[in-house]
């Protein structure tokens, strides 16, 4: 049968689709590698600046440090703070003079200070760059103190972040140095896509844009493309990102090429799919189509076809062989006809006065010991078997209840010669439409006597007593099956197969019933029908009768 998958239509487009496979494999390999190596590249000019911007955020820091520690160690900071008390006013104006302007020189020297002040408990005031020379707060020199005793060096306090240095270093302090640092300047000189991490509060300094990314969604984000640094001066991380999106835009071109590539790909598979079912695959069907035609037997057929091409060649060449077909079908198909007919007649001939003589002397039989009430039974029986295979009917087919109804007769007849020795059972589809619908269906006559008469003759020939003989019909809708089983003594495996090749090849002289059903149903309904003989679990031999109906001759 011509499926959609067997066609030349379907190897066709396969086989063409892959062709394309491959270079639609090469090409999104060639645009990935393409894609991987620009992200490597950005990747690496991305650690490049990281690293650039880390060395010279830790160098900035590690200067200020520097100046700060100089600053330290300044003799005029020292005597303001320390001797204060013993400086007349006009030594102190002029020293406070002095170390305002260096600690504005030290705020000025890098955009990353905001503020620098000086804490003085002993002269108990707060020189500042930004707002000079202030009273004291007690509580915010104890704050700083304290924050300048951590480990890191840089300190934060809240959102602040301070250089503290002290003179000298430990408990009694004299001063403090505190350089505050402007987190927005080191955001601004680092750019917009670079943040500066506390590794240890998980805080950013805010870059120009304000970004408020927090690490672990920065890590995270799978848009973007993120090296992070730790700074040798600080416990602060360095992180620089980028969005894959902008930076990959250049590739965009190229990837929007790729698409109408695969575009246009599947364009051609659509058009070439298109041509290839007009000129080829429709024609060709057209054709066996018409092949399957012939097959069934309509031979009236005449195609056109209009293109000059090898179809035209094929399609005239089809018509002309039709046309000698039809004349050489008929008259084989005439005589073929006759030959079954006279063959089938012939078969059925055979079985008509098989059982006629084993009736009679059983009728003998019970006149002598007047079972005058038997004697009337058997002879309805008989009267109904003979009626049935002597009356003239020029149909081979006659319904199937009408046949179990002949069977059933030849079972009474049987049970009667037999009495408990042989007993006799009838199954039919439980299903009343079923059994209904196969009951009325055409079968040809005398085909299941024979077998229930090879049953009761050679399968319980000794037989003494429990014997049975089991008539089955199931029903599969395109086809029956019909079983005549007996528990008597069936043979071997080996017998049985050698029996069945016999029948099928018409040599078993000893089981010429058989022949004559298997035959008849082969004739009638074609060589997938017959019969086949099997072992059953019970010793005996089940007789499996199949009736194909499409097979039947019409």
């Amino acid at each position: 049968m011509y499926t959609f998958k067997r066609g030349i239509f379907f190897k066709t487009l396969l086989g063409f689709i892959l062709i394309l496979v491959p270079f639609f494999i090469i090409n999104a390999f060639i645009h990935r590698s393409g894609v991987d190596i620009i992200r490597q590249q950005i990747t690496a000019v991305m650690q490049q600046k990281v690293d650039y911007l880390a060395s010279s955020l830790d160098a900035e820091l590690n200067r200020i440090v520097q100046l700060q520690m100089q600053f330290n160690n300044d003799s005029d900071l020292q005597d303001l703070s320390i001797r204060s008390d013993s400086l007349r006013d006009y030594e102190k104006i002029k020293l406070i003079n002095d170390v305002y302007s260096k600690i504005s020189a030290l705020a000025s020297s890098s955009r990353y200070i905001s503020e620098v002040f000086v804490l003085m408990p002993n002269f108990q005031k707060r020189l500042s760059s930004t707002s000079v020379l202030t009273n004291l707060n007690t509580g915010e020199y104890e704050r700083y103190k304290d924050l300048a005793a951590g480990t890191s060096n840089v300190k934060k306090d809240g959102q602040h972040y301070y250089l503290l240095s002290g003179y000298p270093a430990g408990t009694k302090t004299q001063y403090l140095i505190v350089v505050e640092l402007s987190p927005s300047m080191i955001g601004t000189s680092l750019g917009e896509r670079s943040l500066i991490v506390d590794t240890v509060s998980s805080y950013q300094f805010p870059s120009i844009e304000g970004n408020s990314f927090v690490r672990e969604e920065l890590g995270n984000d799978p848009t973007l493309i993120s090296i992070e640094k730790p700074l040798s001066f600080t416990n602060w991380s360095l992180i620089v990102y980028d969005r894959q999106d902008q930076l990959l835009q250049p590739l965009r071109k190229f990837t929007e090429w790729n698409y109408m590539l695969w575009g246009l790909a599947l364009i051609v598979i659509v058009s070439f799919s298109y041509l290839l079912i007009k000129f080829i695959h429709q024609p060709l069907r057209k054709l066996v189509q018409a092949f399957r035609m012939v097959e069934n037997g309509n031979f009236n057929l005449n195609l056109q076809y209009r293109k000059k091409d090898e179809f035209e060649f094929l399609y005239t060449r089809f018509n002309s062989m039709v046309g000698k077909l039809k004349v050489l079908v008929h008259e084989v198909y005439e005589q073929t006809i006759y030959r079954q007919l006279a063959e089938l007649r012939q078969l059925q001939s055979q079985i008509n006065p098989h059982f006629l003589y084993n009736s009679l002397y059983i009728l003998y039989r019970m006149s002598q010991d007047k079972d005058f009430q038997g004697v009337s039974h058997l002879s309805r029986h008989l009267g109904d078997y003979f009626k049935y295979i002597t009356q003239n009917n020029h149909d081979d087919l006659i319904t199937l209840d009408k046949e179990i109804k002949h069977a059933s007769s030849y079972a009474s007849i049987q049970q009667m010669r037999f009495g408990n020795r042989i007993s006799f059972q009838w199954e039919l589809p439980d299903d009343a439409d079923q059994a209904d619908s196969i009951l009325h269906r055409k079968v040809p006559r005398l085909f299941i006597q024979p077998l229930i008469e090879n049953a009761v003759e050679h399968g319980h020939k000794h037989t003494v007593k429990e014997g049975w003989v089991r008539i089955i019909c199931k029903d599969y809708g395109n086809y029956m099956e019909l079983h005549v089983a007996d528990n008597g003594m069936g043979g071997g495996a080996e017998h049985i197969a050698e029996l069945q090749k016999k029948i099928h090849a018409g040599q078993c002289d000893t089981s010429h019933a058989l022949i004559n059903v298997h035959k008849r149903l082969e004739i009638l309904f074609g060589p997938e029908s017959g019969l086949q003989l099997q072992s059953n679990e019970y010793g005996g031999l089940t007789n499996v009768i199949t009736i194909y109906w499409e097979g039947a001759i019409s």
